[in-house]
């Protein structure tokens, strides 16, 4: 019985190493692969650093857009002018058809479409998801629907809509300070996390981009129940995969 205890420990810790070992490899990636304002054109860069000094509004006119039409996901290789927002009303009920976002609370919708003139703003409720999933993805729809949590089918989901779209997921309590032009420049970006990894309320990317492929794979393999909500919903929420690129 000691043996057998000892081995169990033994192979514990070894699972315990292997993953802090995988995390600390990702952090790295991480660093190595983060946006900086050497990645931006000096003026800009001088720019926005000089407002966030001095607390002021950043005054700048980036070059406008040659074209503003989305091109189609198979012919995208930067992120496309679309920021999709999702609201499902009364998200603990079994209604579908409930779509409107309260007039007070989030200022998010309006904010983009001020500082983002050019750009769709749509906002996903939860019959157009499903029906997404279902013309496109209908493979999805069991685990989906047998989703322990309802915010799991909207984590999940936000992996689909951009997979199928591209552009810019936010959460309705983010929202726009100035134009994003100048991060539409990149194949994807992510928000880092403290104390590790990546946020996923608010993500950009191109369509069909490997990096969403992966996290569609990954979501049948982490859909586990661990008692605990918080860490059930946040296997559908797993950072490790995402990199900035």
């Amino acid at each position: 019985m000691r043996c057998l205890k000892f081995l169990f420990f033994i192979i514990l810790v070894i699972c315990i190493l292997r993953k802090v070992c995988s995390q600390i490899a990702f952090e790295r990636k991480l660093h190595t692969a983060a946006i900086t304002f050497n990645d931006f054109p000096p003026d800009y860069a001088e720019a926005l650093i000089a407002a966030q000094r001095e607390s002021k509004t950043l005054i700048y006119t980036w070059p406008s857009r040659s074209n503003d039409t989305i091109p189609s996901a198979a012919a995208q290789t930067t992120i496309p002018p679309i920021v999709h927002f999702i609201w499902f009303q009364d998200l603990y009920t079994e209604h579908l058809d409930i779509s409107q976002i309260p007039t007070s609370g989030s200022h998010a919708l309006a904010a983009c479409q001020h500082h983002n003139p050019s750009f769709k703003i749509r906002v996903w409720n939860a019959t157009t998801a499903r029906t997404l999933l279902l013309d496109h993805y209908a493979w999805f729809l069991p685990r989906y629907d047998n989703y322990k949590y309802p915010i799991q089918r909207i984590d999940a989901f936000k992996h689909f809509l951009l997979w199928h779209y591209g552009g810019v997921y936010m959460d309705l309590d983010i929202s726009c300070r100035r134009p994003l032009d100048p991060l539409f420049g990149f194949a994807a970006w992510l928000p880092k996390a403290a104390p590790f990894g990546v946020n996923n309320d608010l993500m950009a990317v191109r369509a069909r981009h490997p990096m969403l492929g992966e996290m569609l794979q990954e979501l049948a393999v982490r859909d586990r129940d661990w008692v605990f909500p918080y860490l059930t919903v946040f296997g559908v929420r797993d950072r490790s995969l995402l990199v900035t690129c």
